[in-house]
């Protein structure tokens, strides 16, 4: 829709705090920009392309993969697997 109006738009995966307090580049994030960008975009930068690309690459493995990020061992071990589980 920004685009029917001559607008552009920016989606950013922010990453997350590590528990040292650093940011720290997520899976969650990324995969998640590229679902979004995927969805919606035609036109796209090849940062773009290769977010959406990661997405349509990684969809089915997702489960699997978010337990073995940072993240999701850090939910797992906090007794909150369900959240990893539901991605």
């Amino acid at each position: 829709m920004a685009a029917q109006f001559g607008f552009t738009f920016a989606v950013n995966p922010a990453g997350e705090a590590s528990a040292t307090g650093e940011l720290r580049p997520s899976l969650e994030d990324s995969v998640g920009a590229g679902a979004v960008i995927a969805s919606l975009l035609e036109r796209r930068s090849p940062e773009a392309s290769l977010a959406a690309l990661s997405f349509g690459h990684l969809r089915h493995q997702l489960p699997d993969l978010l337990r073995q990020t940072n993240s999701g061992k850090e939910l797992i071990e906090r007794r909150f697997s369900l959240a990893v589980d539901r991605f």
